[in-house]
């Protein structure tokens, strides 16, 4: 006949726990605990705020008849291709970038002109609306660029 201890674990496992369960139980244990322990020596992984930090940045005015067809026909086709979500998307005034001017490479001379920043350095432009395809495939040449 085998003995069954009752304890918290064996309830919650769902009742009685044989003596061979228990040796199990502490033997899964001791090596959780040896693994977290020999875990806890290895270097961490670097942490997102050391990575690069990716953005696309659009400059349009205000009345600019291809920033509205821009927004309209090639932020969606931006936005539903996933390979670029690494790159967030911000749209600024081009009459307000303030401090973010010194971080371009020359200045804006056509609107929209989308930028993509690396750490707060131009790295690639795109003057001017032009075709979602055409876009796309800028845009995947400059991130990849990089």
């Amino acid at each position: 006949m085998v003995r069954r201890t009752t304890s918290i674990i064996g309830q919650r496992l769902g009742g009685n726990v044989s003596p061979k369960g228990w040796v199990f139980l502490t033997f899964v244990a001791s090596v959780a605990g040896a693994t977290a322990g020999w875990l806890s020596t290895l270097p961490s992984l670097p942490s997102a705020a050391f990575l690069p930090k990716r953005e696309l940045i659009v400059f349009e005015a205000e009345g600019c008849v291809y920033c509205r067809v821009y927004r309209r026909e090639i932020l969606p086709a931006y936005e539903k291709v996933a390979r670029f979500g690494r790159l967030t998307i911000k749209f600024l005034d081009v009459n307000e970038i303030g401090l973010l001017e010194a971080s371009l490479a020359s200045p804006l001379t056509i609107v929209p002109t989308t930028v993509v920043m690396v750490d707060g350095r131009e790295v690639g432009r795109i003057t001017g609306y032009t075709d979602k395809t055409v876009f796309l495939h800028l845009i995947k040449a400059l991130d990849e660029s990089r």
